[in-house]
């Protein structure tokens, strides 16, 4: 910590900007309402909160900076027995992270899903 200081780092700052940070579960509620709700035809807005559940139900509470790659992996293998179904979630949860950068809620270089649907 206090090599950072010294380098000019704010130890203190980046802490409260962490704490501010919404979590996953705040994440998909804002995305759900500002996104999926208003801009998705009903079949396909179904098929959005379907897989924006199963990754509330794994990481909701955690911090959306905090979610990683290996989180988003594991939930997509816990999926396997639903091959589909796991790689469209992988896509929505993808198109979620990427929403919420673009509206400044997290950073656009932290979006753990983005590589796990290029795969898919």
């Amino acid at each position: 910590m206090l090599a950072a200081v010294r380098l000019g780092g704010d130890p203190a700052t980046e802490n409260a900007e962490r704490r501010a940070t919404v979590t996953v579960g705040e994440l998909i509620d804002l995305f759900d309402a500002q996104y999926v709700g208003p801009m998705l035809k009903p079949g396909t807005a179904v098929s959005h909160r379907i897989a924006l559940d199963e990754l509330r139900r794994s990481h909701g509470a955690l911090k959306a900076v905090a979610l990683t790659r290996a989180h988003v992996a594991a939930l997509h293998v816990r999926m396997a027995d639903r091959p589909y179904a796991a790689n469209r979630a992988a896509t929505v949860w993808s198109k979620a992270f990427a929403w919420g950068a673009t509206r400044g809620l997290i950073t656009e270089v932290h979006n753990p899903d983005e590589e796990l649907a290029e795969i898919s």
